[in-house]
């Protein structure tokens, strides 16, 4: 999953692409320690930020959007706090 993502990321370039990539990998690695892990005796926890949350699902809705409609505008929604841009602050909505 992780090199066909890079592939999409790579040849679409959508700002801060690299980051996008390295923001897969860190997500992927997780859901496949949780889900692959092989020892159903062995606790594991994972911590995720609320804002890794929403960096994960503004990433994915991108890239979904992209693949699907050919663009990658992800418009504003009341119930979804969007990851701040650098430099910006945002309001929960």
């Amino acid at each position: 999953m992780n090199t066909r993502f890079e592939e999409l990321a790579s040849q679409t370039k959508l700002q801060g692409w690299q980051h996008d990539v390295d923001a897969f990998k860190k997500f992927n690695k997780q859901r496949n320690e949780l889900l692959h892990h092989g020892d159903p005796a062995v606790s594991i926890t994972v911590s995720v930020t609320e804002d890794e949350v929403r960096h994960f699902q503004d990433l994915v809705e991108r890239y979904i959007s992209l693949v699907l409609f050919g663009d990658a505008q992800v418009y504003p929604d009341h119930w979804i706090r969007r990851p701040a841009k650098s430099n910006e602050t945002q309001e929960p909505g």
